[in-house]
């Protein structure tokens, strides 16, 4: 009895040894037990931030005909560098939406395209809901994005990636912060009255990280460092030919006369340290000083970069 015992233990190991992720109670098709990984690399630090970044990840998985199937999650302390998160998938074609975050300012859903409005429903229904309807949308109360600070948030994705029982490779996802510090220095301008506000439109995202047309405008308010002086700004992810207008308003929401919105998108890749979307991934820290002593016209400096006589534009 204890020699068979042993016999089948030994077995037992041998087998799992060579077949891992491959044992099964009963008979049934084996599932590839593909891991996934990930890098937060685009930062200017040049090196991997994902496990301070994060204490949560979501991947959201879809078909090879762009059908949201599953949802697989994991939080807790122990989301590090290195950390791998099994898929447990049959062989087939997916893409994968990735998600990295530390505390929820914001909701999953879908957008239907062929509606006559612009409505976002909450959550993802399996075996339904489409990656052309995938949604991130900020949480929002009046227009006004909520809270002022946000907290890391990383994105990623893989496109029509193949798993197959052979291709024991790890899924590596490489992904970009979505949350940016805007600090505004005001001088030669009386702001009695008036507060600045950034008018953007990227209340919404898409599953390729882009800013859809159903985004719709939201109104960033900002973090008082100095008295009519100094602000501050916690932005979402900065897109190339987006909008983003810094403006200063009273409370009824009028413009000081004569001060035109900047675009301080345009503004910004005016640098030659910014001019691509890659490079404005990587930067998270903007520093803009504003000069309105000439008559008409401001004086811009972006983290060192000097930008004279610039108009503000609409």
């Amino acid at each position: 009895m204890t020699n068979k015992l042993f016999r089948n233990i030994f077995i037992l190991l041998f087998v799992t040894a060579c077949f891992p992720g491959c044992i099964f109670e009963y008979p049934q098709p084996c599932e590839e037990v593909s891991n996934m990984r990930f890098f937060y690399l685009m930062n200017p630090e040049n090196k991997d931030l994902f496990g301070e970044s994060v204490n949560q990840v979501d991947v959201y998985i879809f078909d090879e005909n762009g059908i949201y199937i599953d949802k697989k999650s994991d939080k807790g302390p122990h989301i590090q560098n290195n950390y791998n998160m099994p898929m447990n998938l049959p062989d087939g074609v997916y893409t994968f939406v990735v998600v990295g975050s530390k505390k929820s300012f914001f909701d999953i859903g879908v957008f239907d395209p062929n509606a006559a409005s612009t409505k976002f429903d909450q959550g993802l229904i399996t075996g339904k809901s489409t990656l052309e309807s995938f949604r991130l949308k900020t949480t929002y109360t009046h227009n006004i994005l909520f809270p002022l600070e946000i907290e890391s948030l990383l994105r990623g994705n893989l496109i029509r990636r193949t798993i197959n029982k052979n291709d024991q490779s790890i899924l590596d996802v490489f992904m970009i912060q979505y949350r940016n510090n805007i600090r505004i220095t005001i001088k030669g301008l009386d702001l009695t009255g008036y507060t600045p506000i950034i008018y953007a439109n990227n209340g919404r995202y898409d599953y390729e990280n882009n800013i859809p047309a159903d985004a719709q405008d939201k109104i960033y308010d900002a973090k008082v460092i100095k008295q009519n002086h100094e602000f501050q700004f916690d932005v979402l992810r900065l897109v190339e030919h987006s909008t983003m207008q810094l403006m200063f308003v009273d409370q009824q929401q009028q413009m000081i006369p004569r001060v035109k919105p900047i675009n301080l998108i345009k503004e910004i890749q005016k640098s030659p340290s910014y001019s691509t979307q890659e490079t404005l991934d990587k930067e998270h820290f903007f520093d803009i000083k504003l000069d309105f002593s000439k008559d008409t016209q401001v004086a811009i400096t972006i983290n060192g970069w000097e930008i004279v006589n610039t108009d503000p534009e609409v």
